[in-house]
């Protein structure tokens, strides 16, 4: 994996190269699946739109990334969703970034993980909410009021996580949580969601019935 990366990055000046990954559940019965990164794009701010809505993974894992860049990083504090913080910085840094299409890198699910733990939710969506407060302070300083050419990708990234909290009624009282990115018009967000969710459990009890 490093030496294909490597080679990649020094032939073509790249001062990041990212790779495809294998992603294993660790159930038998489901097959490993590759996951190709959707690099179809020429811009820096393409690329972070395609982190913003999975399409490219954060991940620092199936990165090679130029020392430099990682010297020139602002750390987050908190672990959870910190990849976000680094990998977005060090695009925004990189001259160019480089792409392979073969899956270098294996990812293995573990449910047991420390990211997993239910004695940890909590903790881990409010340091979530920490570190976007730090990368929405990152674009807004390069960016300013032109941080709009991230939507909608942004917003719904955002947002998605925020009606996790608004579903928790622990999460629901923490009135700091809702604080980030206001531009993000989240409760008209919410509404639009919770429509969508009658809506489709109204369709699925008018099929059942017809079917019945």
């Amino acid at each position: 994996m490093l030496d294909e990366m490597y080679h990649k990055a020094v032939s073509g000046n790249y001062d990041i190269v990212i790779c495809n990954y294998w992603y294993d559940s660790g159930s038998a019965e489901l097959v490993e699946q590759i996951h190709k990164q959707d690099f179809n794009v020429s811009t820096k701010e393409d690329i972070i739109k395609n982190v913003l809505s999975v399409k490219i993974k954060s991940a620092l894992w199936n990165k090679l990334v130029k020392r430099e860049l990682y010297l020139l990083a602002e750390y987050p504090e908190y672990n959870c969703s910190e990849d976000y913080v680094i990998t977005i910085q060090n695009i925004l840094k990189a001259e160019k970034t480089g792409y392979i299409e073969k899956p270098l890198y294996h990812y293995r699910y573990n449910q047991f993980s420390l990211c997993n733990d239910p004695g940890n939710k909590i903790n881990r969506r409010i340091e979530e909410n920490k570190n976007w407060k730090i990368l929405v302070a990152i674009l807004k300083e390069k960016y300013g009021d032109r941080i709009e050419i991230f939507e909608p990708e942004l917003s719904n990234h955002i947002n998605n996580f925020k009606f996790i909290y608004l579903c928790d009624k622990n999460l629901r009282k923490m009135k700091e949580l809702f604080c980030l990115y206001p531009e993000s018009h989240f409760y008209i967000f919410s509404l639009k969601k919770i429509i969508s969710k009658v809506k489709s459990i109204v369709l699925t009890h008018i099929t059942r019935h017809r079917t019945a």
